[in-house]
């Protein structure tokens, strides 16, 4: 008989319990409700203008800045330097020159304009070498 009074007044605690817990939670959400702002309702209009319209809009300003960018870039003077100066002599001279094609099709045309460049250039990896060597000593 203990056992069923010790289980009895378990279960009547548990249910007080919870009931003590479900009106303080009650009470404090309330008091928090309240203290809290109301939301306010937002009304949405329709824009007078359609996506579409906007958004071609937005690719007509983009592709005009673009084209303002980009118009120093595009100038014959600055693509002159990546040009190749006599190239249709050059290779109609290294035709000549090969009577045979090798196996891999490849004609090569050898450019006696930028060995300069390529001197100075190596001399300076030489350098770099040099320093390399130094900083992991």
């Amino acid at each position: 008989m203990m056992k069923i009074e010790r289980e009895q007044a378990l279960s009547l605690f548990r249910k007080i319990m919870t009931k003590i817990y479900k009106y303080l939670y009650d009470v404090l959400t309330k008091d928090f409700d309240s203290s809290f702002p109301q939301e306010r309702e937002v009304s949405l209009m329709p824009h007078c203008i359609s996506v579409d319209d906007d958004l071609n809009d937005g690719a007509k300003q983009v592709t005009e800045k673009m084209k303002i960018e980009n118009v120093g870039l595009l100038d014959l003077e600055s693509l002159q330097q990546y040009s190749i100066a006599d190239r249709e002599a050059g290779f109609e001279q290294a035709l000549r020159s090969c009577t045979t094609i090798s196996r891999s099709g490849l004609v090569s045309v050898k450019s006696n304009s930028r060995k300069k460049e390529k001197v100075g250039k190596n001399s300076k990896t030489a350098e770099s070498r040099k320093r390399k060597r130094k900083s992991n000593l």
